[in-house]
């Protein structure tokens, strides 16, 4: 049991693959416990510990505002 979000985010098959391998990488760090996928129509997340859905999601973040996609944040 976690906190869970849906990031809604249109995203291209370029970004979509660009999200796998950085959630791919990302698994592999400090965030283990956390589910992490990229989706048809956006982002699942679900939070083992942490509740702010960021919170060593940094670079998802970062990644997401650098290529301007607009995005809306719901929690599950």
């Amino acid at each position: 049991m976690g906190f869970e979000y849906f990031i809604h985010v249109e995203l291209s098959e370029d970004n979509k693959e660009k999200l796998r391998q950085m959630v791919d990488f990302e698994s592999d760090d400090e965030n283990w416990g956390d589910v992490i996928e990229v989706e048809e129509s956006g982002i699942y997340v679900c939070k083992s510990v942490k509740r702010e859905v960021w919170e060593g999601l940094e670079e998802l973040k970062l990644f997401l505002d650098k290529n301007s996609l607009k995005y809306n944040i719901e929690e599950l």
